[in-house]
């Protein structure tokens, strides 16, 4: 993103703060330049969410995190990451991050960035596969999707996931697996089981992964 961009992103993310924490109001002034319509919309989408969010959440918000120099760090870089973001699911989880920073006693600047640079390594196929794979049932309801019977892992996987090929789901399974977010599970699609081939999708999530779609999806 070019200095001009940055700046604008910036500038907008305090002024849309200092709205939320009024001892920020001063700083406004700061910084003034132009974004692109499209970007400008996007920032100003996440604002906007949040604002409504963290509003509505107001008996459980972190009040001193969300008051921190530390906070308004976060959501600056978020907003920079958000503008340049194509993917509206991609925006959507880094809208989730920042909210659960925002309403998780326990949460803090340290953890909240660890999450944002977790999902900087993912693009829209690697969110939609864990969306899947934290509830494989639900996600199947949810995007009413006909699965026909099925022993085979990879003729199931094949019915969620139709307009990709087995080698590009395979693919993306293996980065998560490399990222530590699931179990491994890209290798053994071809392996006929007894059991329907759902179950090879159930109970994948590690430690990591299970953390990361705790903050991800609200």
């Amino acid at each position: 993103m070019e200095k001009k961009d940055r700046d604008f992103v910036t500038y907008g993310t305090i002024k849309a703060l200092a709205s939320m924490v009024p001892f920020l109001a001063p700083f406004v002034s700061v910084y003034s330049d132009t974004l692109s319509d499209i970007k400008e919309k996007r920032v100003e989408e996440l604002i906007t969410n949040l604002k409504e969010q963290i509003a509505a959440h107001a008996e459980i918000i972190n009040k001193p995190f969300l008051e921190s120099s530390d906070f308004m760090e976060l959501l600056e870089k978020t907003a920079t990451r958000v503008s340049v973001e194509r993917s509206e699911i991609k925006r959507l989880a880094y809208k989730n991050i920042m909210l659960h920073g925002a309403t998780s006693k326990d949460s803090s600047a340290d953890i909240t960035d660890n999450q944002l640079r977790v999902l900087d390594q993912l693009n829209e196929t690697h969110v939609y596969l864990l969306k899947f794979l934290k509830d494989p049932h639900g996600y199947v309801k949810e995007m009413s999707i006909q699965i026909a019977p099925t022993n085979s892992a990879t003729t199931f996987i094949k019915q969620v996931f139709a307009q990709w090929s087995l080698e590009y789901i395979r693919d993306h399974l293996a980065d998560l697996e490399g990222y530590r977010l699931i179990e491994p599970i890209s290798g053994g699609l071809m392996t006929i089981s007894m059991e329907p081939g759902i179950l090879r999708f159930q109970n994948v999530l590690t430690t990591r992964g299970k953390t990361f779609l705790s903050f991800m999806i609200q």
